[in-house]
């Protein structure tokens, strides 16, 4: 899937076969099952570069938002498409968050990075990323699909959750 820059669906990136439960009670185990996930999904997808890439990043700062989610997230040379493997922690998880609460919804995001003699599309793929980070941002701002998806029992109840949010974006003026 490759989105456009001018409207993000994230029910296009979250599919039932990318919703993962997580059993891990601690922030780097669940970090690599939902690597080992994307990597079971994702033709061509090396573990140890995806790995490497969001630990770096979660070195840096850490990607636990606040609300119970996190959003670690890597942009690689060797992913064609813009990805999400959304995981649902059984038992909330320490992340060492913004706000200091444990996680319990984590959206793994992954995407192409344009090569550096590739201005222009270096620029549309930053732009599609911050986009899909914008949507997600709303999404988890929002009450009630927050405390719904930490709620959810099956994949298929999340994207029909995705679904719905998607629906109701549509009638108002959204990134």
């Amino acid at each position: 899937m490759r989105p456009s820059a001018t409207a993000i669906h994230l029910n296009e990136l979250i599919t039932e076969e990318r919703v993962v439960f997580l059993d891990e009670t601690t922030r780097i185990p669940a970090i690599r099952q939902l690597v080992r996930h994307a990597c079971r999904l994702v033709p061509g997808m090396k573990k140890n570069i995806l790995e490497a890439a969001v630990m770096e990043r979660e070195r840096i700062v850490t990607t636990g938002i606040g609300l119970g989610v996190a959003i670690p997230h890597a942009r690689l040379a060797g992913i064609s498409d813009f990805f999400i493997i959304l995981g649902i922690a059984t038992s909330p998880i320490a992340w060492h968050a913004a706000d200091g609460r444990p996680v319990t919804i984590i959206f793994l995001v992954c995407g192409p990075e344009a090569g550096a003699g590739d201005l222009r599309e270096k620029s549309r793929l930053a732009e599609v990323y911050l986009r899909i980070i914008a949507r997600l941002m709303l999404l988890i701002k929002d009450e009630k699909y927050r405390t719904a998806l930490v709620r959810a029992q099956r994949a298929t109840e999340v994207v029909d959750l995705v679904r719905h949010f998607d629906r109701a974006g549509e009638n108002r003026d959204t990134p």
